[in-house]
């Protein structure tokens, strides 16, 4: 009975959020990541705290694995409309997530190795697409290997 229900929430859940990146955003942001315990009042009223925590521990996994399954181009497309639906300049939050890795932070606890690489690399590689892509904004983007630094010149009256 608590199986039906854990997947009746987790079917409203993906019908509220229609992306698959903000629903991996939206689970892992339940995450403690202290303490790994995932807290959702809702879900623990409906399913108590402990049934809860390993239904969403569970639902991050499987949204995971589907994104994991993911072309970098259906990436790509997942993250550009999930960053055009911030209401921040699309560029800026390329750079965000390109500089801070914050990516990393959603990829649910116990992953293989591997599959925690891929995804990584996927999304690093949907960024480099997105930023291609996207028009010309105020952000910088990083050069392939930054120039070189000018000579050091010190002169006889600065000594």
């Amino acid at each position: 009975m608590k199986m039906e229900r854990a997947s009746d929430l987790k079917e409203k859940t993906r019908e509220s959020v229609p992306l698959s990146i903000a629903l991996l955003v939206y689970l892992a942001s339940l995450r403690d990541h202290n303490t790994g315990r995932y807290h959702h009042d809702g879900w623990s009223f409906r399913l108590t705290e402990e049934g809860a925590g390993r239904a969403l521990r569970e639902f991050h996994g499987e949204e995971f694995e589907r994104l994991l399954d993911c072309t970098v181009r259906e990436l790509a497309e997942e993250l550009g409309a999930y960053f055009g639906s911030l209401g921040e300049p699309v560029g800026r939050s390329i750079e965000c997530w390109r500089q801070l890795g914050s990516f990393r932070v959603l990829v649910p606890e116990g992953c293989h190795p591997v599959d925690r690489e891929l995804f990584c690399s996927s999304v690093r590689a949907a960024l480099v697409v997105l930023a291609a892509r996207a028009p010309s904004s105020p952000w910088p983007r990083p050069a392939a290997s930054p120039p070189p630094s000018p000579p050091l010149m010190i002169s006889a009256s600065s000594v």
